[in-house]
């Protein structure tokens, strides 16, 4: 049976603040390496379809409008990236 942690570094869930910082970057780690895959998986997905639109000239709508939603993919993603790397301690 575990240990009881009391005083104030206990936690209602037993971590102690520590234990509770390095599963939060552990969480932002994984969530900046889930980030990045999807970015560059929506930059692979905008080279493949501008690869296919200069040898097939598959000039469409659906094309177009693949490109434009990986784009938005991509950019939204890039914007999380850099925001989730601005923490408070630099804005001190």
């Amino acid at each position: 049976m575990p240990e009881e942690k009391s005083g104030p570094a206990a936690r209602r869930d037993g971590q102690t603040p520590a234990e509770g910082e390095r599963g939060r970057r552990s969480m932002g780690r994984v969530r900046f390496e889930t980030g990045t895959a999807v970015l560059f998986a929506a930059m692979g997905s905008m080279l493949l379809l501008a690869l296919l639109d200069v040898f097939f000239t598959m000039s469409s709508d659906l094309v177009s409008s693949a490109f434009e939603a990986f784009k938005l993919i991509a950019v939204t993603v890039l914007g999380y990236i850099f925001g989730a790397n601005h923490t408070k301690t630099d804005q001190d």
